[in-house]
């Protein structure tokens, strides 16, 4: 799905302190972009907002956002 080049942006951290606020997350994807990657958005179902404001940050589409439509093995697959 994300083929040659492609990158994984994962907005989901298991405590909030940990996570990234979503101005950071949203230059990497965009920097990544401008490189050539086609970056994807993950997270879990609550952080499907998240995911959707780092990618409307970082001028990438709506179908860019994969929070809460895949599982643990779906990312995995992913990833691989």
């Amino acid at each position: 799905w994300v083929p040659g080049g492609g990158v994984v942006v994962p907005t989901g951290a298991a405590y909030g302190a940990n996570r990234w606020p979503a101005d950071r997350f949203a230059l990497v994807a965009a920097r990544l972009t401008e490189k050539g990657h086609r970056v994807v958005i993950t997270g879990s179902g609550p952080e499907v907002p998240l995911a959707h404001d780092v990618a409307r940050r970082a001028g990438l589409p709506a179908d860019r956002v994969l929070a809460g439509r895949t599982d643990v093995a779906g990312l995995v697959d992913l990833v691989a």
